[in-house]
């Protein structure tokens, strides 16, 4: 719905995210039987998450004034991948390169996270803060959900930290998106301000100038009324002397 109003990418790439990953949740609550194989682990696993995990990367990106064209470029190719890397991942073929696309993915996480403690450290913006918070624990329960699941005997009674974590990063983003709409409004109350005042001062001025030029006009139309009696006299008096001459 902000996309649509404001026809702002981050939010088209934040809401697609969101709705994907919603889609991956809800496969917890649909019987396995209800889709046929292999549909169901198609749509409502391998799909979401692969395209979900990219466009929230393109969501984050601007505002961590990181757009530049080799990333999106990559994330770009990420996307056009992520639906032939689901199918591969489902059917099994290529198991090492749905390991390297998953592992590109986790790779851009580190990236973003340096990329927003930096920023946190040289601006020390509370948007700037949060980010770098959000990036952060992202990165942490990714390393706790990678012990568990791939080190740990306890992986079948374990539940996935990054699922909570994905919430905060909804949250926050909730939080920035309100957070821009806020200063939009405030920019555009003070830009009102501001040209109300060169309106008044405009008005002065052009109040001052309309005086100055009718009195100028003024004084114009009274220099040439005295011309015109100065000429009139010249001539009346030149007839005059030429009649006393003439007698």
């Amino acid at each position: 719905l902000m996309w649509i109003r404001l026809r702002e990418a981050p939010y088209l790439w934040y809401g697609l995210s969101e709705l994907l990953w919603t889609l991956l949740t809800l496969r917890t609550l649909v019987d396995q039987d209800l889709i046929p194989w292999p549909w169901m682990p198609l749509l409502l696993y391998r799909m979401p998450l692969m395209l979900s995990v990219p466009l929230m990367y393109k969501a984050m990106l601007p505002l961590l004034d990181s757009d530049t064209p080799v990333l999106t470029r990559i994330l770009n190719g990420m996307l056009a991948a992520a639906p032939l890397m689901a199918t591969v991942a489902v059917f099994e073929w290529a198991p090492v390169v749905v390991q390297v696309f998953m592992l590109v993915l986790l790779s851009f996480v580190l990236l973003l996270a340096w990329i927003s403690v930096r920023n946190a450290w040289s601006g020390r913006r509370p948007v700037q803060v949060l980010i770098a918070s959000v990036f952060v624990l992202l990165v942490l329960c990714g390393v706790r959900d990678g012990y568990v699941f791939i080190l740990s005997i306890d992986a079948y009674v374990s539940s996935s930290w990054l699922r909570f974590a994905w919430i905060v990063l909804g949250l926050s983003f909730v939080w920035i998106a309100v957070e821009r709409v806020r200063k939009s409004d405030l920019a555009l109350v003070e830009l009102n301000a501001s040209l109300s005042q060169q309106l008044g001062r405009r008005s002065v001025e052009l109040s001052a100038a309309f005086d100055r030029e009718r009195y100028a006009e003024k004084e114009r139309g009274a220099t040439e009324e005295r011309q015109r009696l100065m000429r009139d006299l010249h001539d009346g008096l030149g007839s005059l002397m030429s009649g006393i001459s003439a007698q």
